[in-house]
């Protein structure tokens, strides 16, 4: 969600398909009717909106969070790609 609309002006102009749409990619399969309505009110409510200035600040810094937790997923997935190298064994000296 955060990717398709970081800034709460962004996000309340979702209509329910956008966000049916959202809530499927996610892996959702029960209950999408009922999570699109939940979340189109939830995201329309006014005490949640900010100044433009700062909306648009939060969404930016929503995108860099999201960039960083997405190259530290491929990092990872990098590194799970190599075999696993025997563990050696240990002998302790007596």
């Amino acid at each position: 969600m955060l990717a398709a609309a970081a800034a709460p002006d962004q996000a309340a102009e979702f209509t329910r398909v956008p966000l049916r749409s959202l809530l499927k990619k996610a892996g959702r399969q029960r209950g999408i009717e009922a999570g699109v309505e939940r979340l189109r009110d939830a995201l329309r409510i006014p005490h949640m909106r900010r100044p433009s200035q700062v909306e648009q600040a939060v969404g930016r810094q929503a995108i860099a969070l999201l960039r960083q937790l997405d190259a530290a997923r491929t990092s990872v997935e990098d590194l799970t790609a190599f075999p696993a190298t025997p563990t050696p064994q240990l002998t302790v000296a007596a």
